[in-house]
């Protein structure tokens, strides 16, 4: 069932824009590479309050995921985009394609800070 979500998403992604593609960013319990906590940058933002700029970039050599796509807010990495979702967004971003992001919800359960973001073709 699985693989054919996969298979009925590349077909979508073939024949359109990637338009209000939902993603919830993962990985965000994990420390960064310079020690920082991807929590703290969280909850530093959700009690800020403030505006922050999205942004992807692509990790291609990162030693778990081929497709990996970094999601920073500013320039502090806050986490990952799913695999699912970069196994269908790595190859368009390394064919140069643009996507603009947008915070969606960022918020705090049981103690922990979670961001969901939408995301849009240019």
């Amino acid at each position: 069932m699985e693989d054919n979500k996969i298979t009925e998403q590349k077909e979508i992604m073939e024949n359109e824009k990637i338009t209000d593609l939902l993603i919830k960013v993962t990985g965000v319990n994990f420390p960064n590479l310079d020690g920082s906590s991807r929590q703290k940058i969280l909850e530093e933002l959700y009690k800020s309050g403030g505006n922050f700029i999205i942004s992807l970039v692509r990790e291609p050599q990162n030693e778990y995921d081929k497709n990996a796509i970094m999601v920073l807010a500013g320039d502090r990495q806050v986490g990952y985009v799913g695999r699912e979702e970069s196994e269908l967004l790595a190859p368009l971003m390394d064919a140069n394609t643009f996507f603009e992001t947008e915070v969606w919800e960022l918020g705090e359960y049981k103690g922990t800070y979670y961001l969901h973001i939408l995301i849009h073709e240019v």
